[in-house]
């Protein structure tokens, strides 16, 4: 087989261009035959079950689900291409490695060959028969596998998807800029090169006839060219970025998903039943004028369950009005799902596993004052960078960590943990809560001419004294103080807690905390307060 397809490859960012491949550069693929490569590197065969989704890849129609990576792959799963029979199908990593599922045969891999891959794969695509495939990477290099075939390889750079033409002859590839690059029997119909960003192309597909394909934005915007009619678009609809397009099999409609794993339908997409909408402003062939969303609205017809640490990365179609694949991959360790202002159905469900483990925050269904309270406890019990707000990593552990346990267990008591800087409130020997404190800083301060160091004395007290209000000293207000020491040390309320140790040497929480410990008496006077750090 050559190195080089022998025709010259064609690519258009918005004006006509033709070069030889040998012109794009030294790094041309030599397409990989199975026997080359050896035995599958990565997963075998799953097997199909009546089962549509495991988190990972969800079916619809008479796509069949047949297995996943798992929630935790081996790297970032960037796309999925399947049968049109829907009976198996093919997922990528961005290192190259491909995984397949059902009747979905593996024809080999970029990431078996030497030296691996070049840089990260973004896309693969199956031929028409199922009995191979192509991936390409952001830098454009194509690798052909089984009965796909290679011709030609290119682009400038930010490759974000290959889409074969019918006949398996050619495809093209689509850059985020919106640059079209045809290779084999894949004709020019236009590029979205030159309009606005729209946050990037990130996906492409072609009609059943190969004379037209689709470009989608991350806005939600569709480019249609050649023959591919634009019923709709998500722009203006959307809440989350389209990461995908998948065409019907007659290629009068398409599905959208964005990252979140919401799901749009346009023209004969099928779904479940709601009503068909089109698009009126359309300048076919070319995009789609954008327009107020709420045309669209009712396009949203349903979303995987795609959990808070995970978002989707591809969607392919097979044969049927609605029938199709949705990738999800999991987020980066240290990727923010939720922050201070967030509200809605996900803080609730973290509020609730924060109370489920012992750290104390009321369920409201907004990320508040006391949510950042109850985060900082949770990250510094398990030893987490103190950030307040709710990362991927901390949501992971989230859902496997134990119930918070103090040192004591038996007794009635608090305990203030200087290490950790968090409070625990022990009932019958049981650790109750939790609650994020701030101990003494270690500075020096001035308290009636003598100058003294802030710091929050080791030890067993007792609550010795209490006031049910604002008690206002020479070294600031206490909201409901809970006094331990003689000399003004106390467990009290304050509107500033921050993750670390800056009081003058009280144990503060936050007001809305030590107004719980009155509302239950929790701190009776008499109680064992037991200081350690």
């Amino acid at each position: 087989m050559p190195l080089v397809a022998s025709a010259p490859v064609r690519w258009r960012r918005g004006i006509a261009l033709i070069a030889s491949a040998a012109a794009i550069g030294a790094a041309i693929v030599v397409p990989v035959t199975t026997a080359a490569v050896g035995a599958a590197t990565v997963a075998p065969a799953a097997t199909a079950s009546a089962t549509t989704s495991d988190g990972v890849v969800y079916a619809y129609g008479v796509a069949q689900f047949g297995g996943s990576p798992g929630t935790a792959p081996a790297g970032p799963l960037v796309g999925i291409t399947g049968k049109r029979d829907g009976s198996g199908y093919w997922v990528l990593r961005a290192d190259g490695g491909v995984y397949h599922y059902g009747s979905a045969i593996w024809y080999g891999a970029p990431d078996t060959r030497p030296g691996g891959i070049p840089s990260p794969a973004t896309a693969i695509a199956a031929t028409a028969d199922g009995h191979g495939y192509w991936v390409v990477n952001s830098a454009g290099n194509v690798y052909a596998y089984g009965d796909a075939h290679y011709y030609g390889q290119g682009g400038s750079g930010g490759i974000i998807g290959i889409a074969p033409t019918p006949t398996g002859h050619g495809y093209w590839l689509a850059a985020a800029n919106g640059g079209i690059y045809t290779f084999g029997d894949a004709g020019f119909h236009g590029s979205a090169f030159g309009h606005p960003s729209h946050g990037g192309i990130t996906g492409v597909a072609s009609t059943p006839s190969g004379r037209g394909y689709w470009l989608v934005a991350a806005d939600g915007t569709v480019y249609g060219f050649g023959d591919a009619a634009v019923p709709g678009s998500a722009w203006g609809v959307a809440q989350h970025p389209i990461v995908g397009l998948a065409p019907t099999v007659t290629g009068a409609g398409y599905w959208l998903v964005d990252a979140d794993g919401g799901l749009y339908r346009y023209g004969d997409a099928g779904a479940p039943p709601g009503p068909q909408l089109t698009d009126p402003r359309v300048n076919a062939p070319g995009h789609t004028i954008p327009r107020p969303g709420s045309l669209d609205a009712a396009t949203v017809v349903h979303s995987p369950s795609i959990a808070i640490d995970r978002h989707v990365t591809g969607i392919a179609s097979a044969a049927g009005l609605h029938s199709i694949w949705v990738l999800s991959d999991q987020d980066p360790a240290n990727a923010i799902l939720l922050s201070l202002g967030a509200r809605g159905s996900a803080v609730t469900a973290v509020q609730q596993m924060l109370v489920a483990h012992g750290f104390w925050v009321p369920v409201t269904g907004v990320f508040d004052n006391d949510t950042q309270q109850a985060m900082w406890a949770f990250q510094k019990y398990f030893g987490f960078s103190r950030t307040g707000y709710l990362t991927a990593a901390n949501y992971r552990s989230l859902k496997t960590a134990p119930h918070v346990q103090a040192r004591s267990t038996s007794g009635s008591l608090v305990e203030v943990d200087k290490t950790r800087e968090v409070l625990f409130l022990v009932q019958n020997g049981v650790t109750v809560w939790a609650f994020n404190t701030s101990t003494g800083g270690g500075y020096p301060f001035n308290d009636g001419g003598t100058t003294q160091l802030a710091i929050t004395p080791d030890g067993v007290f007792h609550i010795i004294r209490q006031v049910d209000g604002l008690d206002v000293g020479p070294l600031g207000a206490l909201w409901r103080p809970k006094y331990f020491t003689p000399d003004g040390i106390a467990v009290h309320g304050d509107s500033s807690v921050p993750p670390y140790p800056a009081s003058h040497g009280c144990a503060r929480i936050s007001n809305d905390a030590i107004d719980y410990m009155w509302a239950t008496n929790s701190l009776p006077i008499g109680l064992e307060v037991w200081v350690y750090g």
